[in-house]
């Protein structure tokens, strides 16, 4: 081959090897981008997860106290509404959040955990209208339905998050 040729062949090299170089490049570029992007996404969700988690704990202690004093007749019914009221729109923000970020699993668990703190909230509400022991049982129902509902999320937002094989 002459030096012609060789230079040919070599300059061709290097046109492919610079071709295969910037197609190496820009599907690093891509894949760090998508993986930026997942990273945000589970950043976003761990954010509101825990957001939600809060109300919910606040949630559940508040309610918690306000059934214990109802069970007992220190009761200021007034007082004892508007926080449960303060208690229900804290949740329904970060319930919100959870339905927007997702996924469908996480925005379902969040749903029933504040359907379960709304009938805990109704059997409150009921208080005056009821026998002790029916209202109690009722109570302790709910009480025990927003707690189940409360560990079902925990478990959906950790399997969203880190994946199912790390839900428990």
């Amino acid at each position: 081959m002459d030096a012609a040729g060789v230079g040919l062949v070599s300059a061709t090299a290097a046109v492919v090897g610079a071709a295969l170089g910037a197609a190496g490049a820009i599907t690093a570029a891509v894949t760090l981008a998508r993986s930026e992007a997942r990273e945000s996404r589970r950043q976003a969700r761990r954010e509101a997860y825990l957001a939600f988690l809060d109300a919910a704990e606040d949630a559940t202690q508040d309610l918690g106290r306000v059934t214990r004093a109802l069970s007992v007749g220190r009761s200021n019914y007034p007082a004892i509404q508007e926080r449960v009221n303060g208690v229900s729109r804290a949740l329904r923000r970060h319930v919100s959040v959870v339905l927007i970020e997702g996924p469908e699993e996480a925005a379902a668990a969040a749903q029933r955990f504040s359907t379960a703190v709304h009938a805990w909230q109704a059997v409150l509400g009921e208080h005056q209208h009821m026998e002790d022991a029916e209202w109690a049982w009722a109570a302790d129902v709910a009480a025990t339905a927003a707690t189940e509902a409360l560990a079902e999320f925990r478990g959906t937002a950790r399997a969203a998050l880190h994946g199912p094989d790390k839900a428990s």
